[in-house]
């Protein structure tokens, strides 16, 4: 069974995220932290923030673009 997975990291458009991935007509989004005891909260709420903010970015016509057409984004 082919899942088609695709995989980015990097820059698209003045977002740095840390990998995003397509697969099985998904699109999945992950931002990696490296977490102290100093830093945990502000780590995990600069990286929801960084997720939010991509999610109202990330149109679904750019996501088709990236994924490919096999995305199901109804």
């Amino acid at each position: 069974m082919s899942r088609d997975l695709r995989v980015w990291t990097g820059r698209d458009k003045g977002h740095a995220y840390d990998l995003l991935w397509s697969g099985g007509g998904a699109l999945t989004l992950c931002e990696v932290k490296s977490l102290t005891e100093e830093n945990e909260t502000d780590q995990l709420r600069e990286a929801i923030g960084q997720l939010l903010d991509y999610a109202d970015d990330f149109r679904p016509k750019e996501l088709r673009r990236l994924a490919g057409a096999g995305l199901d984004l109804t």
